[in-house]
């Protein structure tokens, strides 16, 4: 029994030696060593008939007596597989640390950041001029000539109730006045529209502050043309000294009695318009022709002459009491006599309100 397993052994290991080198004798050992479902262990007995011959035959061991040589058989001769057959030994049980793969980004559109636009790098300003006073508004006469479109009728009456509400308005238009006072580069017209605006605008505003009234005689004691005053150009100026010193005497115009009012039933009509430099010649003999010719200010006729009071209290304006009638026919559509006696009417000194 030892000897067949020495031969199987020499045998296995020449054909290991033959088809595989170092490696499949390694792998060769280990089967060897280990334990092979072919290999019979020492504790067994023999199964097949040749080992139960030699296991009766004690003697075998002591005796000369020759032995022949056993070739090998499918029985006794674990097979041997070719190295492409040969199992390679299990390596150690590693634990392998398993890093996951990561997964793909999704592919998402990508955003061009817009191209940054070359920087200019322009020179420090200059520092800034000091700030300039607020423009006073230039001279216009458009706020006054909307309020008496709005609340003058045709007759020269004024509304004085509905106008009170905009008394702001006013006050506006008159500060527009005192900031652009009269300059000597203006034109002969342009000066008077000016100074007969402020005349009867500033006579208005005067109504309106103590409205209702019943007679411009009932401000300032009767006497509201030596009384009140207004700035213009840094001189306080009253409605006398507009009229007489400013109008009659700067400029030698008597027609300027139609175009001021005083705000009495007997004071020539109140224009419903601004008086500017390029109506203000049109104005005045319009005016000059509407006063005179009007029965309720003046009562002609060849022979009979019953008249304002203007034309006797500022007389010499109009070339002197022996003038008047000369004067009148200038304007008048009834034709009157030059030895037709003058009569003065009464001044009604209500207001002329509507």
């Amino acid at each position: 029994m030892k000897i067949q397993l020495l031969i199987t052994s020499i045998m296995l290991l020449s054909l290991l030696t033959a088809c595989g080198g170092d490696d499949n004798q390694t792998t060769i050992k280990e089967q060897t060593t280990n334990s092979n479902p072919n290999t019979i262990p020492n504790n067994k007995q023999p199964t097949n008939s040749n080992d139960h011959q030699l296991a009766n035959n004690d003697s075998a061991d002591t005796m000369n007596i020759p032995t022949k040589e056993i070739e090998p058989t499918s029985d006794n001769i674990t097979p041997v597989r070719k190295k492409e057959e040969i199992e390679p030994s299990p390596e150690p049980n590693v634990t392998e640390e398993i890093i996951p793969e990561p997964e793909p980004e999704e592919k998402t559109d990508e955003i061009q950041a817009p191209k940054p636009e070359p920087v200019i790098i322009e020179p420090s300003p200059e520092p800034a001029p000091s700030p300039r006073k607020p423009q006073k508004p230039s001279l216009s006469h458009d706020i006054f000539d909307e309020l008496l479109q709005k609340y003058v009728n045709s007759s020269g009456r004024v509304d004085y109730n509905a106008m009170k509400k905009e008394q702001q308005q006013l006050a506006e238009y008159i500060m527009v006045l005192q900031n652009n006072p009269p300059q000597r580069s203006w034109s002969k017209d342009k000066e008077m529209a000016y100074w007969i605006n402020l005349y009867n605008a500033f006579t208005i505003q005067s109504i309106l502050q103590r409205y209702p009234v019943s007679s411009i005689m009932d401000l300032h004691g009767g006497n509201i043309w030596d009384k009140a005053t207004i700035q213009i150009g840094g001189r306080a100026y009253t409605l006398n000294q507009i009229e007489k010193e400013v109008l009659l005497k700067g400029f030698k115009e008597p027609r300027v009695h139609f175009a001021v009012n005083c705000a009495a039933a007997s004071c020539p009509p109140l224009l419903n318009r601004a008086w500017t430099a390029s109506n203000i010649q049109g104005n005045f003999e319009k005016s000059a022709k509407a006063f005179i010719n009007n029965p309720k200010y003046n009562k002609l006729s060849a022979q009979s002459a019953k008249i304002s009071k203007i034309f006797e209290w500022y007389a010499n304006d109009f070339g002197g009491r022996s003038n008047i009638i000369n004067y009148l026919n200038k304007y008048s559509t009834t034709k009157i006599k030059s030895n037709t006696t003058v009569e003065y009417l009464e001044y009604d000194w209500k207001l002329n309100k509507q």
